[in-house]
């Protein structure tokens, strides 16, 4: 997938950091722009570089399904304190076949790594990808609000705690893979386990881990940031004063 950056990358999924930190940044400026302007004008100015964005890559439009989501939230919980109804017969499912509906608008598609516009090349291509949009965000905001099975089974404790570390998960588990599978060679044992050596890997990977990335959320995610709040709180105490 190609990323929004043209520079060569060192990490060929590091593609998907690009568009995190373009979203970062506009999230940024609204903050920045809701200070000094009104909060519709804020909205209208930081969604105009957004639709710049999607312009520029039409696969960026997968923003808008969480940007939908947190609008929709945000009216209802103003005007009501009850659930919105759901959209869709079963949360897992929705998003099943939004996947199935993005893999096969990929299938359309020659050349995912060129031209930035190749799903509007394609009209089945098109309306494939807008389909997975729609059963996302059907999927999704089921989800959020607690509907279907698959939302429950995302409420237990351990999906949870999974969900808690999730983005320090992201950012770790290719660093303890590329380590522990380093030692794994060293020991020789893909000579010695032959075709179970990938099921060995996986679980000797998955406890170091899991205790990496619960470290780094409770440090960074949790304890910096927590301390940065605290920080920006005295200071604004103290400018006020």
């Amino acid at each position: 997938m190609p990323t929004l950056i043209t520079d060569k990358l060192i990490h060929p999924a590091a593609w998907t950091l690009s568009y995190e930190f373009a979203f970062y940044g506009m999230f940024l400026l609204f903050g920045l722009l809701a200070h000094i302007l009104a909060r519709r004008t804020s909205f209208i100015l930081t969604l105009l570089p957004g639709l710049a964005m999607i312009a520029y890559h039409p696969r960026a439009a997968c923003f808008l399904i969480g940007l939908g989501i947190a609008l929709e939230a945000q009216r209802h919980l103003r005007t009501s304190h009850e659930r919105p109804r759901r959209l869709f017969i079963e949360s897992g499912l929705s998003i099943l076949l939004a996947m199935l509906a993005l893999h096969a608008c990929y299938m359309e598609i020659d050349d995912l790594s060129g031209d930035l516009w190749s799903i509007t090349h394609s009209l089945k291509a098109s309306v494939l990808f807008v389909a997975s949009l729609v059963l996302s965000y059907a999927g999704l905001r089921d989800v959020f609000n607690g509907y279907g099975g698959f939302a429950r089974l995302l409420d237990t404790r351990a999906l949870q705690f999974l969900g808690s570390i999730s983005y320090s998960l992201y950012l770790w588990q290719t660093v303890v893979m590329a380590i522990m599978k380093k030692l794994f060679y060293m020991a020789g044992a893909p000579e010695l386990l032959g075709p179970w050596s990938q099921l060995m890997l996986l679980i000797v990977v998955l406890p170091p881990t899991l205790i990496v990335s619960y470290a780094s959320q409770r440090t960074l995610e949790v304890g910096v940031t927590n301390w940065l709040r605290r920080r920006s709180h005295r200071t604004s105490a103290m400018h006020q004063a």
